[in-house]
């Protein structure tokens, strides 16, 4: 299969760590992607986890806990914590004379770190292919990388996506050292929330890494995401999405009925309490996507299908199906509680409880708010922009509310203004309409690859590197791994074109053209003086026509 590639070149630096699978939701994508391919009776490779290597002893990076704050004296030194990070040095290569293999930094995302990424993925044969260290560093505020000791929403205000990209900044700087790494090239990569870490870390630190990996990189801060649900619709087929929309009015109707005893079918309860109606909608809507984004709609749409030919009940089916898989082998150890705003207002530091957190970033940075469509929604019409609104002040006691526009002028949106990035998507994931998938013209240096196959789910390019992958996720691996070795060669420095379609060579070679025109206007101009001077008023008229390359060229 031919690639979608465009662009020239890409750089890598490799920050990952993955947005949950409903970005409004508290579940990571780590626990969850591992979770869901356990619950898949399909064998398909293209689904999407990140392999892991659970024995690796962990250890501690000395972090700053607030990177604005006004510059420490001698005698006041700025606050730290303790941040989470894996080393794998398996493939190293050292060399004194020609120096050493470059570190691929992984970073995680919106949830606890359980280990550095393992050789039988794709960053292990990276690490394999280059001679590569791999770093793997925790996301402040999750898992055990928590600055303070609890999370009251006054001390979440240091937990921020620009905060994070600090932190990767200074690890790396100090990583770089003699006395560590002595590492000069650097390659980050990065799954969805991460994703979006990496391109932006490329954009606001280009000096410490050499490209960017963006998979499935959600850096658009969309407000109103009812794009999600419809590709939901769309990879799930029309026969299991109507079943879908089946079901869901088939809850409605029992939630009419009795919504205690539809809140006991699906075991939404906290604290012996029926959930808030909107935190039940939520995580119906969840059940019904997290399978299709993660490249497993056979664990969702079979039970569904099987009920149907055979005349049984499709509520029965669902209830079971998130019951017993879902919240059980895919949300993973909280179950239910991470849908639960009443658990979610709770301040509570441990590994494990990371819902609230990521409302916090949703609720006062990005939305991705997956709100139902008005037409042919899978998810109910309660999933909306009222309902996401009042969650975010139920669990923090008071109004926050993202600014999106400011969001996305900051980092650029769709728009992106970096280079050396690599944005690949898989086909069926919904999260591809808060990426980039379409070719950016003004940069050279930032390929975009879609990958099309069955089930090719959120960030499919970074699961279990195998040959029988498809061919689309093959491909993907294949540009990548391309890529990064003219990164690491030195080859592709990074181009990218103006607004204007100029690349930025054409752009300096404008430049020094025009200094060049104004020299010899310049010139022309003495020249003429000096014949004046010479010869009285008489070019006066003539030094008037003399026309400035600079000027008529533009």
């Amino acid at each position: 299969m031919t690639p979608r590639l465009f662009g020239i070149s890409l750089v890598l630096v490799l920050i990952v760590g993955v947005v949950p699978p409903v970005i409004a939701s508290g579940a990571s994508f780590h626990l969850l992607a591992q979770r869901v391919l356990a619950s898949s009776s399909s064998s398909s490779s293209s689904s999407t986890h990140t392999p892991w290597m659970g024995d690796q002893e962990a250890l501690w990076f000395t972090q700053i806990r607030d990177h604005f704050a006004s510059p420490a004296t001698e005698d006041n030194e700025p606050a730290t914590f303790a941040q989470k990070y894996y080393v794998v040095k398996d493939h190293w290569k050292q060399d004194p004379v020609k120096g050493n293999g470059p570190a691929f930094l992984y970073i995680s995302g919106e949830g606890p770190l359980m280990g550095p990424p393992g050789s039988s993925g794709f960053l292990g044969h990276l690490a394999e292919r280059f001679g590569g260290v791999i770093m793997a560093l925790e996301h402040r505020f999750y898992g055990d990388s928590v600055p303070f000791a609890t999370l009251d929403i006054e001390n979440l205000v240091y937990l921020s996506s620009e905060q994070g990209l600090a932190d990767a900044a200074y690890f790396i700087e100090v990583m770089s050292q003699p006395e560590h790494l002595n590492v000069t090239q650097w390659i980050t990569v990065g799954g969805s929330y991460a994703g979006a870490l990496s391109a932006w870390f490329r954009l606001k630190y280009p000096h410490l890494a050499i490209g960017s990996l963006s998979s499935s990189g959600v850096v658009n801060a969309v407000l109103d995401f009812t794009a999600f649900d419809k590709q939901v619709a769309t990879s799930a087929g029309p026969i299991c999405a109507n079943l879908l929309r089946q079901v869901m009015d088939e809850v409605e109707i029992a939630v009419e009925a009795s919504y205690s005893e539809t809140c006991a079918m699906f075991n939404a309860t906290y604290a012996g309490e029926d959930f808030w109606e909107g935190d039940f909608w939520f995580m119906m809507a969840d059940a019904t996507a997290i399978p299709i984004q993660y490249g497993n709609t056979e664990a969702i749409c079979d039970p569904l299908e099987k009920a149907s030919r055979e005349g049984k009940s499709l509520l029965d089916a669902f209830a079971t199906f998130v019951r017993d898989v879902f919240l059980e082998q895919m949300v993973g150890k909280l179950k239910q509680r991470v849908y639960s705003s009443k658990f979610m207002s709770e301040t509570t530091v441990c590994t494990e409880c990371n819902a609230r957190q990521w409302w916090y970033q949703t609720c006062a940075e990005f939305g991705y708010w997956q709100n139902a469509p008005a037409m042919d929604s899978i998810r109910s019409p309660k999933v909306n922009m009222t309902m996401f609104r009042e969650a975010c002040e139920r669990i923090f006691g008071k109004e926050v509310w993202p600014d999106t526009v400011a969001t996305n002028r900051y980092y650029g949106s769709v728009e992106y203004g970096g280079t050396n990035v690599f944005f690949c998507n898989g086909g069926d994931d919904p999260w591809q309409h808060a990426s980039i998938t379409s070719p950016l013209p003004w940069c050279d240096s930032c390929p975009v690859y879609v990958a099309h196959c069955h089930d090719c789910g959120h960030c499919v390019d970074l699961g279990t590197y195998s040959k029988d992958a498809p061919d689309a996720v093959q491909d993907a691996w294949t540009s990548i791994e391309e890529h990064i070795g003219d990164w690491i060669a030195g080859q592709h420095e990074g181009g990218s074109k103006s607004r204007t379609g100029l690349s930025s060579g054409a752009i300096v070679g404008l430049i020094l053209g025009a200094a060049v025109a104004g020299a010899l206007a310049g010139f022309v101009t003495f020249a003429l003086m000096f014949r004046k001077r010479r010869h009285g008023d008489r070019d006066y008229v003539n030094m008037q026509n003399v026309s400035t390359p600079a000027a008529t060229e533009g």
